[in-house]
């Protein structure tokens, strides 16, 4: 219904595979889905945020049947992303989200990617900033702010730390 009231009014719609990890779910049903809601009209766009870390080719073929942009989680340089971006085995995935990165863009799909601003992040501005030019990437980021619900809290920001770190950015950005 959402499709069809969004086409009347010359509106598009958009849907977000986000959460858990969207790659893991059965890429045929990801193309039914898409299909489905595609038959319904020519103004529906797909995106997918994903942590980066599994990139199967048979999911690719359909993200690009169906011209998804795709989001990927990552902190910037290897140092700040495998500070909290692990494994269950403690080993950092900064490597396989670049290689995966590569993938994505070797299928001629669209990609961006999406950071989490620790405390350590807003300790490395330059860095982080460098790192995203470097690779090309356009950036959306998220505050750490505390949680009552995680276990890791030393790497939580406050508004102040944000907002020095944003300031900071953007001197670097001009």
């Amino acid at each position: 219904e959402l499709v069809e009231y969004n086409n009347k009014r010359g509106f598009h719609t958009e849907f977000t595979f986000h959460g858990g990890e969207p790659l893991l779910i059965n890429s045929e049903l990801i193309d039914e889905l898409c299909s489905y809601y595609s038959s319904l009209a020519t103004n529906v766009f797909f995106n997918v945020q994903t942590n980066g870390t599994i990139c199967p080719d048979e999911l690719l073929a359909v993200l690009k049947k169906h011209n998804f942009h795709i989001g990927v989680s990552i902190d910037g340089t290897e140092r700040l992303n495998d500070e909290n971006r692990v494994y269950i085995n403690g080993s950092g995935t900064y490597k396989q989200i670049l290689r995966n990165i590569e993938k994505i863009r070797r299928a001629g799909l669209d990609v961006g990617a999406m950071a989490t601003i620790t405390a350590s992040v807003t300790r490395s501005a330059r860095e982080f900033y460098d790192f995203y030019a470097e690779n090309k990437l356009d950036l959306g980021f998220n505050a750490c702010y505390n949680s009552p619900n995680s276990s890791h809290q030393e790497n939580k920001i406050n508004d102040v730390q944000f907002c020095k770190f944003l300031s900071e950015l953007f001197d670097i950005w001009i």
